[in-house]
């Protein structure tokens, strides 16, 4: 997903953490977990960069966890 995106952006915040679920125009899906108070909203426009370490990636069909 390299370069730059249109995406459908849905905001969830919790106690402690909050998500970003976004969807690019190709189907991709993306979970996004900040911890503490997020100033994120649905409407803004995002940039992300992470650190793929760090990141956890699920088989589309299944859901299982593949790291």
């Amino acid at each position: 997903m390299g370069g730059i995106h249109s995406l459908d952006m849905r905001i969830e915040k919790l106690r402690g953490v909050s998500f970003a679920y976004l969807r690019s125009s190709m189907g991709e899906r993306l979970i996004i977990a900040e911890d503490g108070e997020s100033d994120l909203t649905d409407d803004m426009d995002l940039g992300v960069r992470f650190d793929p370490m760090h990141a956890f990636l699920f088989d589309a069909e299944t859901g299982h966890r593949l790291r």
